[in-house]
């Protein structure tokens, strides 16, 4: 029998790798590190009841997920105080249109 990798631990790396390079977005990077967390705990019962590789593969997809997460949390919150702080600041008040378009 040859020693196979784990595909769920190679699932976890990936989706890892992707939160935290969209964790700018917030949303992208939480989504993708939960994925990557709920993966690795996977692919580690499945590498010991198996016995196959991945490991380290699991175990970096578990703490890039981790990463990815928080980093999603954060910049979500960042960007929610910038749309907050910066409407209040410019006090978006739109005047009323007179005319049409052209404002003729």
């Amino acid at each position: 029998m040859e020693n196979k990798y784990s595909g769920k631990a190679i699932a976890s790396l990936v989706l890892g790798i992707v939160g935290v390079w969209w964790c700018i977005t917030g949303v992208v990077g939480v989504v993708c590190g939960v994925l990557a967390v709920i993966f690795s705990v996977k692919a580690r019962e499945e590498i010991k009841e198996k016995h196959l590789k991945g490991e380290g593969m699991s175990i970096a997809g578990l703490v890039c997920g981790i990463i990815g997460i928080v980093g999603g949390v954060v910049m979500t919150l960042i960007w929610l105080l910038m749309v907050v702080w910066g409407s209040c600041w410019l006090n978006l008040e739109v005047p009323p249109m007179e005319g049409n378009i052209r404002g003729i």
